[in-house]
């Protein structure tokens, strides 16, 4: 009795490790997304949210207002990232003692941008973002207000997004780090 209630701790103790680990693994995957995709996403609201704004107060056209947005969004987003990116591998070549070419800097990260984003860009940009983002405004902003639409269809549409991007990234991640490998 005695060995079987050992066995039992040990064989619960084993299996709360495993879902720590699992928990730990989880939980360093999502904060390595937050960390890459959150500030390029802070960026892109404001972007997105002033051009639909600004659009809309001269238009009163939610259609032209969810286009701009999207652009403006987009610029925010992607600007954000290759800064971030560029800034990143400048730091790492000069901890290393290498001359930093900052040219060549942005166009390694640019090329990778596109390994990506560049399917969800597609799709992003030229059918989910501006159709749901107009839709929200025109039947959500009418209830709650434009912001609100603007707030659910930048939501919706993120969801799309990285359901696309996420994936991509984990790959290219894998691919870069088999190619660095001697």
């Amino acid at each position: 009795m005695i060995t079987e209630t050992h066995r039992e701790k040990k064989n619960n103790l084993e299996e709360r490790l495993m879902d720590a680990s699992l928990s730990k693994k989880e939980d360093s995957k999502i904060g390595e997304w937050t960390r890459r995709y959150l500030p390029a996403e802070v960026i892109a609201t404001g972007a997105a949210y002033l051009a639909s704004q600004l659009t809309y107060s001269f238009t009163k056209d939610e259609t032209w207002a969810a286009i701009a947005a999207t652009h403006a969004g987009n610029m925010g987003y992607y600007g954000a990232v290759l800064v971030q990116d560029t800034l990143k591998e400048y730091r790492k070549t000069s901890m290393k003692g290498e001359k930093t070419n900052i040219r060549k800097a942005i166009g390694v990260n640019a090329t990778k941008m596109i390994g990506e984003f560049g399917p969800a860009f597609l799709v992003d940009t030229l059918l989910t973002r501006p159709v749901i983002t107009e839709y929200m405004t025109k039947n959500i902003g009418n209830y709650l207000g434009r912001f609100s639409g603007v707030a659910l269809g930048k939501i919706v549409s993120d969801v799309v997004f990285y359901s696309m991007v996420i994936p991509a990234y984990e790959i290219l991640k894998k691919v870069t780090k088999r190619e660095a490998t001697p």
